[in-house]
């Protein structure tokens, strides 16, 4: 395992969690929680920053799938944490009747997740050409064994040619 990876990556994890609690100030109007909202966004870029950082390093061969798949785990953590937050902003501005300001983080909310639906769905056509690659791989190692089938047989017919020529040869001498 790529431990300065990983440990990068939960350094990350945790400077963005610090921001996300350390944000929380005592006033709570329209303006205090919009601020947490865009304190949350900022959280979640760099959540996404360092998972995009951590996937290239996967496609690169530097870290494990089984790496990758503890740095998916946090990060999904990690974006459960500030969407749940910002659900709670939205939930608050809807009971101060800031209904156009709570539709706005709807908005956000409903973005973010169509965003990470498509980088998903990026990832798994980025992960296709590491499939592909290696599909190639496969169909060149089959077409291989096909030749050295093909080379086995040639040496099989010479083999018998030089057995009959032998054969031959034999006769002619003891003839």
């Amino acid at each position: 395992m790529d431990s300065v990876v990983i440990l990068r990556f939960l350094t990350g994890m945790v400077t963005s969690q610090n921001q996300l609690q350390s944000n929380e100030d005592n006033t709570v109007g329209p303006l205090s929680l919009l601020k947490q909202v865009v304190q949350s966004q900022s959280t979640r870029a760099e959540l996404y920053h360092e998972y995009e950082l951590a996937f290239e390093e996967y496609l690169d061969g530097k870290i494990q799938a089984e790496e990758l798949s503890l740095i998916v785990g946090i990060t999904t953590d990690g974006f459960n944490q500030v969407s749940l937050r910002i659900n709670g902003i939205e939930n608050a501005l809807q009971m101060m009747d800031q209904d156009s300001i709570a539709a706005l983080t709807r908005q956000l909310q409903e973005r973010e997740r169509e965003k990470l639906q498509l980088t998903v769905q990026l990832q798994i056509q980025q992960q296709g050409k590491l499939d592909g690659w290696q599909a190639e791989l496969d169909r060149l190692e089959k077409e291989r064994t096909v030749l050295i089938g093909k080379i086995n047989e040639i040496l099989m017919e010479i083999n018998a040619e030089i057995s009959e020529l032998t054969m031959a040869e034999d006769m002619s001498v003891s003839v």
